[in-house]
């Protein structure tokens, strides 16, 4: 594999003796293979003209091969479902899986391990629990085989692999020999490759990768885990029942149709319920057990095919007692269904459509599930229309500048050397980067007169937040913010702790200053807020800090332009020295300017936007590092 995919996704491979390996199983890498053979034959690459790696290209050749393997399980599963049901009830059933499931939100999708998975688990089903076969040694090596490939692309499908083969041959013991010949074999050849490979019995995904880094921790149930297993089933972020609520209504709909069951299928029901409750204690073990930056019950996709068995028996039971004379409650049960069988629908249409719903906004915000981001606004989003954003979880690399995140050319910061960056925890107790300044120099980039429109911003309403953190030892006068020059401009600093805004205009000799009669702590973060409202007879300021106003308004008579013609500075001054105030020595992690004067509702809203662009509320091994934009 070329060594210059690890620029791409690092957290996907690994490096060994200078070869460059697959840290997450193979398995279905190697099964695309003739997908991406198929594409290069019709004029399709996954490199560019210079021979590189394309992203985007892999994206949308997986993202093919990605539903036409979940099309595939579909036919499987129903094929599964007619063991236990006629075509007219197995059809809409398995309808429902499809497009009401993660087979839907997540399988489908590119990348994901799960479809090849899933689809070898459901032909492994097929095989192994037909009820008749002609060839039924064919059936059971094809099944072996399915369960192997299984296994080997997702390692928690041991315990599926485990639990069929102890159903069939506890009802057949006969079976166990080509059981054991063909899922030996498949097992002898992955051994050897792993040690051919890694030099040890199974590959590094499979037990040591996870032992070593810890994030396995295997206890009881509701034990240390008791967040993770209650919130992988009910979490508004996670939760299997919260996102594909007919799951729920097909279990308790078993429950009550029991007695109509037969002893095969009570033992197969018994054991299917097995597996998932032990599934559910594996996943729950997991640290972290969010799936990373996924759509909903992501690490539950592979209990999908146990849940279609397990829906079948339902409504064969269902039939039998309404047969029997339990008409109302059989009906009961039927609207039940329909219901929350449309809200699943809606639920895994939304995660498949929209990547954005791969965003989170807290484990346990009822309010605000991902499912409906970009329908509903939430309050805790960032208040847009910033035209200069300077975000520290954005940008990590203070050598390479600190880039404006709203898109704007010409306005990314040059930083100075000798600036680090680190991770804080902000008010509220989120986790945020910070550059810190040493107090020896800053960030410059061009004056805010140059933003343009019309008016121009210099001379209308403004906005300048920062979050900043100043150093104990830090008692003078220190530039957080400044445009313009010594003569005219606007400088927004902090003096032992307290923070200020000044403005000055040099054809008028003005000079007023607003400073906050409280200083804020330098154990977290602060929002400070600094604005600037045109009025008739001039400019208003004030101050405020974490979403409350602390000082003014005042008013500065006769200056309407509040920045001269030079450029702007963070954390110095971009000029000569203004009001007085020298480098900042402290951390500032975010940088906003907006072309108006935000309310205090609009400030606290910005207070509460923890998790933004390009990140995720959930950390998790695939999540990107949370951001601020």
């Amino acid at each position: 594999m070329p060594r210059e995919l690890l620029e791409h996704s690092k957290y996907q491979l690994q490096e060994i003796e200078g070869k460059v390996y697959h840290l997450f199983p193979a398995a279905p890498a190697a099964l695309n293979v003739p997908l991406l053979a198929l594409f290069e034959s019709l004029g399709t690459s996954i490199y560019d003209e210079n021979g590189r790696f394309d992203l985007g290209a892999e994206r949308r050749v997986l993202k093919f091969g990605a539903a036409v393997v979940t099309a595939g399980t579909v036919a499987l599963l129903y094929l599964v479902a007619r063991f236990f049901l006629s075509a007219g009830w197995a059809l809409p059933l398995t309808a429902v899986f499809a497009f009401g499931t993660s087979l839907f939100s997540t399988a489908s999708r590119p990348y994901w391990s799960h479809a090849w998975a899933v689809f070898f688990l459901s032909l492994g089903m097929f095989c192994l629990l037909a009820p008749v076969s002609r060839r039924p040694w064919l059936r059971d090596v094809v099944g072996a085989t399915a369960l192997s490939w299984s296994f080997f692309c997702r390692p928690p499908l041991a315990l599926a692999v485990l639990a069929l083969t102890l159903f069939v041959v506890v009802g057949h013991r006969r079976r166990l020999l080509p059981l054991a010949l063909a899922g030996g074999g498949w097992a002898a050849l992955f051994v050897g490759h792993s040690v051919w490979v890694f030099g040890q019995l199974l590959p590094p995904y499979f037990g040591t990768a996870h032992a070593s880094s810890g994030r396995l921790e295997l206890s009881y149930l509701l034990g240390v885990n008791r967040d993770s297993a209650l919130g992988t089933l009910f979490s508004p972020a996670r939760g299997l029942f919260f996102f594909t609520p007919i799951l729920l209504v097909l279990l308790l709909a078993l429950a009550w149709g029991w007695r109509a069951l037969d002893g095969r299928q009570r033992r197969l029901a018994k054991l299917s319920l097995g597996v998932v409750l032990a599934h559910w204690h594996l996943v729950s073990s997991f640290r972290p057990w969010t799936g990373g930056a996924s759509f909903g019950p992501r690490l539950f996709t592979d209990l999908l095919p146990w849940f279609l068995v397990l829906g079948a028996m339902a409504v064969a039971a269902t039939r039998a007692r309404a047969a029997a004379g339990a008409r109302f409650g059989a009906r009961s049960w039927a609207a039940a269904a329909l219901i929350v069988t449309l809200a699943s629908l809606f639920i895994h249409y939304r995660g498949a459509t929209d990547r954005l719903t791969t965003r989170h906004w807290g484990l346990w915000n009822w309010r605000f599930p991902p499912f409906m981001i970009g329908l509903i606004e939430y309050p805790g989003t960032p208040v847009p229309g910033a035209l200069v954003v300077h975000s520290a979880n954005l940008d990590h690399t203070a050598q390479d500048g600190w880039f404006n995140a709203s898109g704007r050319l010409g306005f990314d910061l040059d930083m100075a050397d000798g600036i680090g960056h680190r991770r804080l925890m902000a008010a509220g107790g989120a986790p945020r980067g910070a550059f810190v300044f040493p107090g020896a120099g800053g960030g410059t980039t061009r004056s805010l007169q140059e933003l343009g429109g019309s008016p121009n911003v210099t001379q209308a309403d403004a906005t300048f937040e920062i979050w900043f953190r100043p150093a104990r030892s830090g008692a003078r006068r220190q530039v957080l913010f400044e445009t313009g020059g010594r003569r005219s401009g606007v400088t927004v600093f902090v003096e032992a702790g307290r923070p200020g805004v000044g403005v000055r205009d040099g054809e008028t000799a003005t000079r007023v200053e607003l400073i906050s009669s409280e200083a804020v702590g330098s154990g977290q973060l602060s929002q400070l807020a600094a604005l600037l409202h045109v009025a008739e007879a001039g400019l208003e300021l004030s101050l405020s800090v974490n979403g409350e106003r602390v000082a003014g308004p005042r008013l500065v008579a006769g200056i309407r332009d509040w920045a001269g013609g030079g450029g702007s500075g963070l954390g110095t001054a971009a000029n000569l020295p203004s009001l007085d105030a020298g480098e900042f020595h402290g951390e500032i992690a975010l940088f906003r300017f907006y072309p108006a004067a935000l309310e205090e509702k609009q400030l606290r809203r910005n207070l509460l936007a923890r998790f933004g662009r390009g990140g995720s509320g959930l950390q998790g091994e695939h999540s990107p590092p949370s951001s601020l934009p």
